[in-house]
């Protein structure tokens, strides 16, 4: 069995750290003349958020453009999980023991930020 759980904080989240990458990315080569080959340069800079932006070179100086249709179907997927069940189950017993282990992780998460501290 195997349902689909929308986290609306989740979601929030993920979006606003992806959208402050692409403005930290955009910051880091617009405008920016390089040596170098500037579209490999761009490649490196850019890594896997490459296919968001359209690279456009003029006299070595790079120019993004964000690729629209590309942000948006990334940002349709955040705050979505698939829950996947080994036995039959209800929706609702899925979802409690979804949110026991979200709890749990949670505990984990912060028990370890203040061992390490």
């Amino acid at each position: 069995m195997h349902s689909l759980l929308l986290n609306e904080v989740a979601r929030g989240e993920e979006a606003e750290s992806f959208y402050n990458r692409l403005m930290d990315l955009e910051t880091a080569l617009n405008g920016k003349t390089v040596r170098g080959d500037p579209y490999r340069h761009s490649d490196i800079v850019l890594g896997k958020f490459k296919r968001y932006f359209n690279v456009h070179v003029e006299e070595r100086t790079i120019s993004l453009t964000r690729r629209k249709n590309a942000i948006s179907q990334a940002v349709n997927r955040f705050g979505k999980i698939i829950l996947i069940a080994s036995k039959r189950m209800e929706w609702d017993e899925m979802l409690s023991i979804y949110k026991e282990r979200e709890g749990i992780e949670r505990q984990y998460r912060c028990l370890k930020t203040e061992l390490e501290a």
